[in-house]
């Protein structure tokens, strides 16, 4: 039972919060329900795909550190990093926390696991900003490309650069990682 108390956290939070936003969630439903079906079963269909190739990224990442484990367990484990994150203000730290947790008892180093999901988030910021400047592109093209815009998209390729700056220096000098943390 002491093991499991994060799990049942998790399930009290998602209860609160389903019961706190039900007004949203009924909404949600009515949209849904007077869409176009077809429209509706293509949406599910590329959330589907996308959620497969989120997972084979995690299987891909946890691989590159040594961690293998299964498409099913790894399906899980994104998928509750995924609603922690959503639920707990923390950037995306709480659900790398949580795969580290997960690595660490099924045997796995948490640190490793840890590396992963920063490899995995990496990737997927990487991907983002292709798309990012081909939507740069084409505003440009327009002429209706913002200096906000372009000052938001500097932040965020900051942050990518800074979360590779990480990783490289976690896996090559690591007493300059420790003192700069």
């Amino acid at each position: 039972m002491k093991r499991y108390w994060f799990f049942w956290l998790i399930v009290g939070l998602a209860i609160w919060f389903a019961f706190s936003q039900f007004a949203e969630i009924e909404k949600i439903l009515r949209t849904v329900a007077g869409g176009r079906w077809q429209w509706v079963m293509l949406a599910l269909l590329l959330e589907g795909v996308f959620y497969y190739f989120l997972i084979k990224l995690y299987q891909t990442a946890y691989l590159s550190v040594g961690i293998k484990e299964k498409f099913p367990h790894i399906l899980s484990a994104v998928l509750g990093s995924n609603f922690v994150n959503a639920l707990a203000p923390s950037a995306g730290t709480a659900g790398i926390a949580l795969l580290a947790d997960d690595a660490k008892l099924r045997g796995h180093s948490a640190a490793r696991a840890a590396a992963a999901a920063l490899l995995a988030w990496i990737f997927n910021y990487g991907a983002f900003l292709i798309f990012l400047l081909v939507g740069f592109i084409y505003l440009s093209i327009l002429g209706r490309l913002q200096g906000y815009e372009i000052i938001a998209a500097l932040i965020f390729t900051l942050i990518t650069v800074l979360l590779c700056a990480t990783l490289i220096l976690a896996n090559t000098r690591r007493t300059l990682l420790s003192r700069l943390l």
